[in-house]
């Protein structure tokens, strides 16, 4: 019986212990890494694919738009694909192209 209690309390400790290590942490991608990976098989890795083009963003969106875009979607684009710390490196690195 000991050994029961003693393996549900390890349990439930690291359950814990695993719970509050997630959330909404940074990430270690970078900006480029997180849009090479998530949505440059719409836009492309050149930003002109199928997707909208995205080239010179900088003058055609501020980074709220971006931002609100990315989070909830727009048109066919679904929103939601990467967490509120990608979608603001994506943004930034976005608006650096």
């Amino acid at each position: 019986m000991k050994k029961i209690f003693g393996l549900i309390s390890c349990l439930l400790i690291t359950g814990v212990i695993l719970i509050g290590c997630g959330g909404d942490q940074e990430t270690s991608r970078t900006g480029e890494e997180i849009f090479n990976a998530e949505c440059s098989g719409c836009h492309g890795a050149d930003l002109k694919g199928m997707g909208q083009d995205l080239t010179n963003l900088k003058d055609k969106s501020t980074k709220e738009q971006i931002l609100e875009i990315t989070k909830n979607g727009s048109g066919s684009m679904p929103g939601g694909l990467v967490t509120d710390a990608e979608n603001e490196l994506v943004a930034d690195w976005l608006l650096q192209q």
